[in-house]
This record gives structure tokens, sequence and C-alpha cells, in this order.
């Protein structure tokens, strides 16, 4: 069964975030949080009812960062959807990629974090599928169970 989907970064992609959060928070002053997140991503869908459609499906889509967030728990970039798939967003009320955690913090409230406006960077990332905590770029090998 699919946990959530989403678009996910490469090892690229994932080192110019980590490099751009280590910039951000010593400019700002904070202290990392203790847990990195490994599969950084920003989440479209928890609990999916749908597939992704198979055309969107292994592309490469540019994500722009905008703002940045930290409290004691959380730590975060804000993001603009890109515009090819604004409608396959249910996510957060604010598109988000969590970066860390504290040994407290729970990801879905990096959503909460209130962001500052930072100097924009673009991201690429490919939409994926997460199951049974892998992560999955390939269409066919996903089912949605009790499809309504």
């Amino acid at each position: 069964m699919i946990e959530y989907q989403g678009i996910f970064f490469d090892k690229d992609n994932s080192r110019l975030l980590d490099g751009k959060l280590k910039e951000i928070q010593n400019e700002k002053n904070f202290l990392p949080l203790e847990r990195d997140i490994k599969d950084k991503h920003i989440t479209f869908w928890y609990m999916p009812k749908a597939n992704f459609p198979g055309t969107l499906l292994d592309k490469e889509f540019e994500i722009l960062v905008t703002g940045f967030g930290q409290n004691k728990d959380n730590c975060g970039f804000r993001v603009e959807v890109p515009a090819a798939l604004v409608a396959e967003y249910r996510g957060a009320e604010v598109p988000h990629i969590t970066m860390q955690i504290s040994k407290n913090g729970k990801t879905v409230n990096t959503a909460d974090l209130n962001f500052e406006n930072i100097a924009a960077f673009p991201v690429k990332g490919k939409l994926a599928y997460v199951i049974d905590n892998k992560v999955l770029y390939s269409y066919p090998q996903v089912k949605i169970k009790n499809r309504r």
C-alpha cells in the first residue's frame, strides 16, 4: 500500500539543499537539529487514493525554494509547486521540504513553521511513491488498495 507520494530529490539536489541549509543556519546562528531527513521530498498526498498520471512519471521537475523556517523541533524550506503539478498536489497548505527534526519533532509539523523569505533557488526532483519505507519511481509496480 502506498504510504505517501511526492517529489523526491536525488543526491546532487539533496546536497544542494543541505548546503543551503548549512549556509542559512550559520547566517542566522541556528544550531542544526538532531535528525537529518534522509529521503528529502515534498509530500503531495499522504495515503493517496489515486496514482500519479503515468505521463508525469520519470520526468524531472524544477521546484523553486522560496523560504526557510526553523524552531526547536522542525527545520525546512518552503517551496512552490510547479504549475504542471498543481492539480496533483494534495499536501500541506504550505508546500515544504522537511530538512531536519529534533528527537521530539514530527515531519508533518514543518508546514506550521514561520517561514521567512530567502533568495529563491531552484532544485530538481522526480515524482515517486513510498511503499514500505522505500522510494519507488516506476508506475507499473504501484497499486492503490481500496480504490473508490
